[in-house]
């Protein structure tokens, strides 16, 4: 059986993508003319980011009164008592996100996939302490709000540092093993991170960036599902890189951003 909790699922990505940025530039239009605060012109920057990275994630995992699967569909625990798992592994995350200034910052949103790969498990239980094969794949589909600080002391340089921060929640899908986040029903996610980026502008308009950020991500089942309990509390540190485009640099977008024919 193969669980498919993809909150993505019914969205077509490039279509959702282009009117998220669309309601978001209309929007910070409209903010732009009752905020007291206007933007310098060195933070003129309306960003559309695409981005790839790499990264090591650490699991710490509580299952009660539910069997643990391996993607083959054999149970390799089974759930008569309550039980503790460990995993490390590696990811893979890709994904756009679209921001405009609001003050001295810039606030945005973002959607991104995040590809896991397991291959073992250690397995923590009253009875039982043990590395066990763990055959698995699957992406996580995230939709995020974030904001990005940009320090001062590199406001008139062809580069920047920025702290950045994202808060979200995310589905699931391609999960081969049976049970490993619980039944039928989606569960409670929530994700938040922080990060430290810097870009540098390679042509006018044009930046090369590299994030470097930790990300925690919480899962529990469902409560319709108790007693069954299923929780998995995930630790990524990753490195992104990638290309954002300042769209303000565009004619069409400055005339919207600015309310002008």
């Amino acid at each position: 059986m193969i669980q498919n909790k993809n909150i993505l699922s019914n969205l077509k990505l490039k279509h959702f993508s282009v009117l998220a940025f669309c309601f978001f530039i209309l929007n910070n239009s409209s903010l732009a003319q009752s905020r007291p605060y206007q933007p310098a012109k060195h933070q003129e920057k309306y960003f559309a980011s695409f981005f790839y990275g790499e990264g090591r994630a650490k699991w710490i995992s509580d299952v009660s009164y539910t069997d643990l699967y391996n993607s083959d569909g054999n149970i390799i625990k089974e759930g008569t008592d309550a039980f503790k798992f460990k995993i490390k592994n590696t990811s893979k995350t890709y994904g756009l996100d679209v921001a405009a200034p609001y003050g001295p910052v810039r606030l945005g949103l973002g959607i991104n996939f995040e590809e896991f790969y397991l291959d073992k498990i250690l397995l923590n239980s009253t009875s039982n302490k043990a590395y066990l094969p763990f055959n698995e794949s699957f992406r996580f589909d995230k939709l995020s709000f974030t904001v990005e600080y940009p320090l001062p002391f590199t406001h008139e340089k062809r580069y920047s540092l920025n702290l950045n921060s994202r808060l979200g929640y995310y589905g699931f899908s391609k999960v081969k093993s049976y049970n490993f986040f619980g039944g039928p029903y989606l569960g409670n996610t929530f994700f938040g991170g922080i990060g430290c980026l810097m870009d540098f502008e390679i042509v006018p308009r044009y930046y090369f960036f590299i994030n470097v950020y930790g990300e925690y991500k919480h899962y529990r089942n469902s409560g319709r599902e108790l007693p069954s309990v299923v929780i998995h509390r995930i630790f990524t540190g990753s490195v992104q890189a990638g290309i954002r485009i300042n769209m303000f640099e565009y004619d069409f977008v400055k005339r919207i951003i600015l309310g002008k024919d």
